[in-house]
Parts: structure tokens; C-alpha cells; sequence
């Protein structure tokens, strides 16, 4: 797109693991730089500029990028353990967190204020999982915890429906539910099975203790 875009916090965790491999300060250069700039399109309330994956629509990015950019900050913070990178993710990953609880739904796109709009993104659902489960399990916290227990019933339902429908779709996940939304319409991406499993394997130990 000839343009600047925060998820390739996705990219700079791989460009960061790779220095560890070759030793090449280039790459942790190039990701040490990234970084600052992606914090610099951190608002006030958590929501991150710059976001989405169109240019139209970066004013109201899908929470599959929106996923991509907080999961991608959890893991440069582990890499390199500057803090900050968690730290600026936790805001919009908790504000998410509250939404699908209070409202048992994600919608698919959310703007500055966190007003949302489309349908739930069921990639962006199970890749939310997954982070909500990384935050938790670094700093245990039980709206987190929740959101991600509750995350993983909605997409187990969604999944099984997906059993109704002919049998090259059995066990696929939706771009969207309903499966007429706008992304992905009328289509199982396997991406978003993918991050289904994943979000499956991410599971908490039920064991460990939880904050008020």
C-alpha cells in the first residue's frame, strides 16, 4: 500500500528471534526502530493508529490486525525485556476484553472512541484469544481470564456449526459470523483455523491464582 502499519509488530518478534541466530545488529535495528514508532501511534486510550489493512478503512481497523500488532508487542517484550512493549499493548487488549464481555460479542472493526462496526471477525476473535491468554499468564488477570474462557466457548459453537454445511467445511472456522459478514463473505480462510488452534493450545492451568 506505499504505506506505514503497526501490526508489523508481527514481524519485528521474527526479525528480533533471527538476531539471536545469525547475530546481525541490522535486524535488531531495523525492529528496535519499528517499535518506537509504533509506539508513537499508541493513543491515549489504548487504540493504535495506523492499524488497518486498507487505506480506507484505517480509521476503523479489523481486530485481526489489531491482534497482530498487540500479540506482536507481547513477544518483542519477551525478547527483549523492555516492558514497554507489553505495557502498551495491555491497554487495548483490556479494553477489548471489557467490551466482549459486557456485550458477548466483538464487532469487527473498531475506531479511535472504540465504537465498533461489521460483524465479529472470527480470525480476529481467536488471534484476541490468544493474546488475552499470553497477558494473563504474565500477569494474571481475571477479565482477561474470562474473555478468553468465553472467547473459546463462542468459537467452539461457531466452529460446529460449520458442521451443518457441506462436508468439505466440517471443523473450518468462518471469516465472519454470521458467515454473510464483509469479511471473508462466504468463506472458511484457513488462517482462521488456524489461530483457532492455536487459541485451543493457549489454554490457562486452572490452578493458578487470579486478581480481583
Amino acid at each position: 500500500m506505499g504505506a506505514a502499519r503497526v501490526y508489523d509488530t508481527y514481524v519485528d518478534a521474527p526479525l528480533l528471534r533471527m538476531v539471536a541466530i545469525t547475530g546481525e545488529p541490522r535486524l535488531k535495528e531495523a525492529a528496535l526502530r519499528n517499535l518506537e514508532w509504533v509506539l508513537a501511534q499508541r493513543q491515549e486510550i489504548g487504540w493504535f493508529a495506523n492499524a488497518d489493512n486498507t487505506i480506507r478503512h484505517n480509521g476503523r481497523p479489523i481486530t485481526h490486525t489489531i491482534a497482530y500488532t498487540l500479540d506482536g508487542l507481547i513477544e518483542c517484550a519477551q525478547l527483549t525485556g523492555d516492558d514497554r512493549y507489553r505495557e502498551a499493548a495491555m491497554p487495548a487488549a483490556v479494553k477489548l476484553a471489557e467490551l466482549f464481555l459486557a456485550q458477548g460479542r466483538l464487532h469487527g472493526r473498531y475506531d479511535a472512541a472504540w465504537r465498533g462496526s461489521e460483524h465479529p471477525i472470527m480470525t480476529g476473535c481467536a488471534q484476541l484469544a490468544i493474546v488475552w491468554s499470553r497477558l494473563d499468564a504474565i500477569a494474571p488477570e481475571d477479565r482477561l481470564h474470562q474473555a478468553h474462557e468465553r472467547m473459546i466457548a463462542f468459537l467452539v459453537t461457531v466452529q460446529r456449526l460449520s458442521a451443518v454445511g457441506p462436508e468439505a467445511v466440517h471443523g473450518a472456522m468462518p471469516g465472519s459470523f454470521p458467515l454473510w459478514g464483509r469479511y471473508e463473505k462466504f468463506a472458511f480462510p484457513n488462517w482462521g483455523t488456524k489461530y483457532f488452534a492455536d487459541a485451543l493450545l493457549c489454554g490457562l492451568p486452572a490452578s493458578r491464582p487470579h486478581t480481583a
